[in-house]
């Protein structure tokens, strides 16, 4: 398939008139190309095993064998997983959720699931949460869901408000992890 640009300038070049199919903006982008044909990354020779791996791996494990692949594989390196986002962006989103998870359910850290959560976020919002789920398996391909990912969402920002029921000993936030006041509350989480 031609490149995002090259579609435009093959219709100007022939002297049609361009039509929004042939915008750049409007091409598939690789990682979708990737999540539709192939969810479960088995034509890479790195994510199809680890996948695997992962899914037969009792959940309790699974945050080890994250933080050993995130670490052998360079994942800490911003650029790489730029790169690795279109080879395998449910891998990603996986590796993201079960360090979010496990930063606030296991390390008690609001503050480092909330970042943990943001950097899986911008990922998953790149993708319709039909898609998503489709391609995660709803949660049987890969170990996340759109209900899943809500649900450590809502449970972040339960953690992250001021007062509650942690007694006198319970630091005050001004604002959560995700950056609402506490009156913010009501008005978010309207269901």
């Amino acid at each position: 398939p031609p490149s995002s640009g090259e579609a435009l300038q093959a219709a100007l070049a022939e002297g049609r008139k361009a039509t929004l199919q042939d915008d750049p903006v409007f091409q598939p982008k690789k990682y979708q190309r990737n999540v539709e044909e192939d969810p479960e990354c088995n034509r890479d020779a790195l994510w199809g095993p680890f996948r695997r791996e992962l899914m037969e791996a009792d959940p309790d494990r699974r945050i080890d064998l994250a933080y050993e692949k995130t670490m052998e594989w360079g994942l800490e390196n911003a650029t790489l997983v730029d790169e690795q986002a279109k080879v395998c962006i449910m891998g990603l989103i996986s590796l993201q959720y079960l360090f979010a998870q496990f930063l606030l359910v296991e390390a008690g850290s609001t503050e480092a699931a909330a970042h943990s959560f943001r950097l899986m976020d911008s990922q998953t919002g790149a993708l319709h949460p039909d898609l998503f789920d489709k391609a995660a398996g709803y949660g049987e391909t890969w170990p996340v869901s759109s209900a899943r990912v809500d649900s450590l969402r809502r449970q972040i920002l339960r953690a992250s408000v001021g007062g509650g029921s942690g007694g006198p000993d319970r630091r005050r936030r001004h604002k959560n992890a995700f950056g609402l006041h506490d009156g913010d509350w009501r008005s978010v989480w309207t269901w």
